[in-house]
């Protein structure tokens, strides 16, 4: 296509605008599939997305922090590894009051994010049911397929 573009004179011939449409409607088929692959919905968006991940992790950093401040048997190691994964700057400088309300705070989000994520599997859940009846095939299956395209 940019070939095309770069070679093109104004006016078009007539190969050129067929093949131009040929490769409009290609890439907007790719397009469109694209699109499709990535679709939101308003009730309850993705079951697994970036800030899902984000916020689990985040409740596990705290966790850890937490179980070091109360056991020490957690190493320094592994929570600044954590740490760095859901970028929070010194979380080992926290003492057991605050880490306890940062952990409040984080399980608040990560449970709110949770129950959209079981609406989604619910949706999930349902197409699978109805490409069951329509298609035929095994509901579980089915329902992992789904489940692993939403994960791409």
């Amino acid at each position: 296509m940019l070939v095309l573009q770069r070679d093109c004179q104004c006016p078009l011939t007539d190969a050129q605008k067929a093949e131009y449409e040929a490769l409009d409607y290609l890439h907007w088929e790719a397009s469109a599939a694209a699109e499709a692959k990535c679709r939101k919905f308003k009730d309850g968006a993705h079951g697994w997305c970036k800030e899902f991940a984000r916020a689990e992790a985040e409740v596990q950093l705290w966790d850890l922090v937490l179980k070091r401040r109360l056991t020490r048997s957690i190493g320094k190691c592994i929570i600044r590894r954590k740490a760095k994964e859901v970028n929070v700057a010194q979380p080992l400088q926290y003492n057991l009051v605050e880490a306890h309300a940062e952990w409040l705070i984080t399980n608040h989000h990560f449970q709110y994010l949770q129950k959209n994520s079981e609406r989604r599997y619910q949706w999930l859940d349902k197409i699978a049911k109805a490409r069951v009846t329509r298609d035929g095939g095994k509901f579980i299956k089915i329902r992992e397929t789904l489940i692993r395209q939403e994960k791409q």
